[in-house]
């Protein structure tokens, strides 16, 4: 059964137009789309009316690079927190998102494909989660947190929520984890293909990964879009 229309009534509508907002119109949802934005009165019958009393209404907005998962400025602190208190944390920043008017978000290294789930079946709250998984970084890169003395192994990472990405070296190995991040739902692949303020031994200027690494990336995202006519696919598990 379809929801119950909603008719928002005496609303001050910001439509991306024009600079100055629509004062008191009636917007129609019908399933979750807007179908009408009308300076005359709808009917309200078989409705849902919101009377927002002139209240501004206006599209969601869209952030088009976050990382959702990191609750810290100090990103090689992040990667070593508890996963629990990454994911909470990460409900809590995707809430605040919300609240803020972003409806859609594009998280640009760390979030996952559980962290969609959640939303999509309201287990949290928070905007549409268009995710790239864990980035891809070469050694001494901008999701290489070691430092200079610290000689980890950088495998250690490879189950910590709070990393923003994988350190990966040679067109082999960027090849099968770009697959491997594809997989786990990944809707692109984000490469660190320089430097950065956030991490320990890459000036900001600092090139990363040949033009061979560069181009098996972008391979394996372009085999991805690639969808037959008339063939369907999902990302999500069924």
């Amino acid at each position: 059964m379809s929801p119950t229309p909603i008719l928002f009534r005496n609303a001050r509508v910001l439509d991306g137009r024009i600079d100055t907002a629509l004062d008191d119109h009636d917007v129609l949802v019908e399933d979750g789309v807007i179908k009408q934005v009308t300076a005359e009165r709808l009917s309200t019958a078989g409705v849902t009316v919101v009377d927002l009393a002139g209240k501004t209404l206006m599209p969601g907005l869209i952030d088009c690079h976050v990382h959702v998962i990191v609750g810290t400025a100090n990103f090689a602190l992040n990667a070593e927190l508890p996963n629990s208190l990454v994911s909470l944390r990460a409900g809590q920043i995707m809430y605040g998102m919300l609240m803020r008017g972003f409806t859609t978000v594009r998280d640009l290294g760390g979030a996952d494909i559980g962290l969609k789930m959640a939303i999509a079946e309201g287990t949290i709250v928070g905007p549409r989660l268009i995710i790239c998984g864990k980035a891809l970084s070469q050694t001494g890169g901008h999701t290489d947190y070691r430092g200079r003395f610290h000689h980890r192994d950088v495998s250690y990472y490879g189950d910590k929520v709070g990393a923003l990405g994988r350190v990966v070296d040679g067109v082999d190995a960027v090849r099968r984890v770009a697959r491997e991040e594809i997989k786990a739902g990944a809707e692109f692949i984000k490469l660190m293909a320089n430097g950065g303020v956030s991490s320990p031994t890459d000036p900001i200027a600092f090139l990363g990964f040949s033009r061979e690494e560069i181009k098996a990336a972008v391979e394996e995202a372009r085999h991805f879009t690639l969808v037959p006519s008339g063939c369907t696919m999902t990302r999500n598990p069924p």
